[in-house]
């Protein structure tokens, strides 16, 4: 009997669902007939559907208000009249059918307007790879000027035979490390050179003695010393475009009887392509092919930069990709967005070989750059506008920069790394983003974010020549990335937009322009023998781009464009970009999903 009600009850609760139902499909079908007027898009959709309904479903006609025209129906296929007539024309064509995806692209569901649906993508202005002061300035040879039998008179230290340029062993990196002996009985000391004229040096204390002595060639000595020296070093290096640092604090001079023996210590000093983990790719802000209004889609960036600037002697083509997706929650109030570029640039591990005499070389590789995560909310929207915010956090999963010796030589070349950088700094970049679109053809928008380093990162300099460079006495300190601040303004008009279309929906070309200004200044950190990082001054970058949008069908976003840089010396980064930007929207399509930027 249990069983028996059970039936019994299921079976009626499903008989009232099915008559319910039937009654809802029945309504429809007749607010349909009778007020097809209020849904031109659905009459158009279903013509014969409604001709062809017989006359007890119709209700009868309202008289039109007076100075009103009543809107006819649409008219029955002919095919479908001359079958009725019984007449020999050509068979009625089948019934049409709703697109029901157009129709729900096309249908206001809440949230945004209709004009801001159809707002395009910002592109963005790329932010290339490199940049001024990404670099540094890395030791890639040592010598000494020894001079013997020299005299004090006053604040001067000269006289003896002409000075000898030697390459000392790593050992005797200072004058706190050299034996008592003369350098010619110094074990692995090797004359590489002579300066000419007679040795002259200013001197600080009489009589002379120990580090910070000397303080530097005499003025009629200097020229002699920076000729001579560099040839020297460049005939080693191979490197021309190097810089001849005197180094105070590892020289002086030492009483050898009733004279002095100077040594002075000399560091050719050449430019590295980067100190930043991550530039080589470039750090990639908010307005680079993305909405701040959340919504679902996987997306695709190409950028190539055409002479992108790493150091003063050093510019290269850089080809960048960044594939991501979003994903929308809490009814599309919210998203989350994540990035993972990689480009083929310059290889984050630069090598020097002193025995080839090539200097610093930087090969090209293929490169993972800081993925980005990117939580995104609306924050209030009206009828023409939106506003909205969110936060970006950039994190550190590029290759540490590195710049190793591979050469084998006396000095400080001998396979051992120069410079470690490692990449631990996250980024904080908090923005706001805003829209206007007074109707369904023009728009423009804006997006405001300020870049955060939080926390730097560990470098560095290899000063006590160890194997192993990460010892306590090699550590630098942290070289953080300056603070940014990132302004985006672009706007433009759909010269073309047909919903309806199979194929091409949308054509709209549009115009930005990019302001990127450092606050902060950039680090530098000195280390003896080294520099790592550069410090270029204020950076005022402006970068102008012109594009077209091509949407195709509901899902599709296909973006062409090209960026110029407007300023020159330290704020034009690069020559040149090409951008190609590709958008799929997945999910329940509506107006919504098509605001891109």
């Amino acid at each position: 009997m249990l069983w028996s009600s059970g039936l019994t009850s299921a079976s009626r609760r499903l008989s009232g669902r099915v008559f319910s139902i039937s009654l809802t499909a029945a309504a429809m079908l007749s607010a349909c007939a009778a007020g097809a007027e209020d849904f031109p898009s659905i009459a158009q959709n279903f013509p014969v559907t409604i001709a062809q309904l017989p006359p007890s479903a119709a209700r009868p006609s309202t008289p039109a208000p007076a100075g009103e025209v009543p809107r006819p129906l649409p008219a029955v296929r002919q095919g479908a009249q001359a079958a009725e007539a019984g007449g020999n024309a050509a068979p009625a064509e089948a019934p049409g059918f709703p697109d029901l995806q157009r129709e729900l692209a096309d249908a206001d569901v809440g949230g945004l307007r209709e004009s801001l649906s159809s707002v395009p993508s910002i592109v963005g202005d790329g932010c290339n790879p490199g940049g001024a002061g990404s670099g540094g300035k890395v030791t890639v040879d040592r010598l000494v000027i020894f001079g013997e039998n020299m005299t004090v008179s006053g604040p001067t230290l000269s006289g003896g035979p002409p000075a000898v340029i030697y390459e000392f062993p790593q050992d005797y990196r200072d004058i706190q490390s050299l034996p008592t002996a003369p350098p010619g009985v110094v074990p692995g000391a090797v004359p590489v050179g002579v300066i000419a004229g007679t040795p002259s040096f200013q001197v600080t204390g009489v009589p002379p003695g120990g580090a910070n002595t000397i303080v530097g060639p005499s003025a009629s000595y200097a020229p002699a010393v920076e000729a001579d020296l560099k040839q020297t070093f460049v005939d080693r290096t191979g490197v021309d475009s190097g810089q001849v640092v005197y180094t105070p604090a590892s020289s002086g001079a030492l009483a050898d009887g009733t004279d002095y023996d100077a040594f002075a210590y000399y560091n050719y000093v050449v430019d590295a392509a980067s100190t930043t983990p991550g530039l080589n790719v470039g750090f990639v802000k908010l307005a680079e092919n993305v909405s701040p209004l959340p919504r679902d889609r996987v997306f695709f960036n190409m950028s190539y930069f055409h002479n992108s600037f790493f150091s003063q002697d050093l510019r290269a083509d850089i080809n960048r990709f960044m594939p991501g997706f979003e994903k929308t929650f809490f009814d599309g109030f919210t998203s989350i967005e994540i990035r993972t570029p990689f480009a083929a640039t310059l290889d984050s591990t630069q090598s020097y070989d002193a025995s080839a005499g090539t200097g610093i070389t930087s090969y090209r590789n293929v490169e993972w750059g800081n993925m980005s995560i990117i939580f995104k909310g609306l924050i209030k929207e009206t009828k023409t506008s939106a506003l909205t915010g969110g936060l970006m956090v950039q994190c550190p999963t590029a290759q540490a920069i590195r710049i190793k010796s591979v050469g084998l030589d006396q000095d400080i070349a001998r396979g051992k790394d120069l410079v470690y950088v490692e990449n631990q700094s996250v980024h904080a970049m908090p923005f706001a983003g805003f829209i206007w679109a007074p109707n369904d053809r023009f728009f423009t928008q804006t997006l405001l974010q300020i870049d955060c380093d939080t926390n730097g990162n560990p470098a560095y300099a290899n000063v006590l020549l160890t194997d192993n460079i990460k010892q306590a006495g090699n550590y630098a300190g942290r070289l953080s990335y300056p603070t940014y601040m990132y302004l985006g303004l672009s706007t433009g008009y759909w010269i073309y937009k047909n919903n309806r279309s199979a194929g091409l929906t949308g054509i709209s070309p549009i115009m930005e322009m990019h302001y990127n200004q450092s606050l902060t200044p950039y680090d530098v950190i000195c280390q003896p023998g080294f520099q790592l990082g550069e410090d270029p001054g204020s950076v005022c970058l402006i970068n102008g781009m012109t594009g077209v949008n091509l949407e195709w069908g509901a899902r599709s976003t296909l973006t062409l464009a090209y960026v110029s840089p407007l300023g020159g010396g330290t704020d034009r980064w690069f020559d040149g970009e090409v951008r190609v930007l590709y958008n799929w929207r997945f999910g329940p399509q509506n107006r919504l999903t098509r605001v891109q930027f």
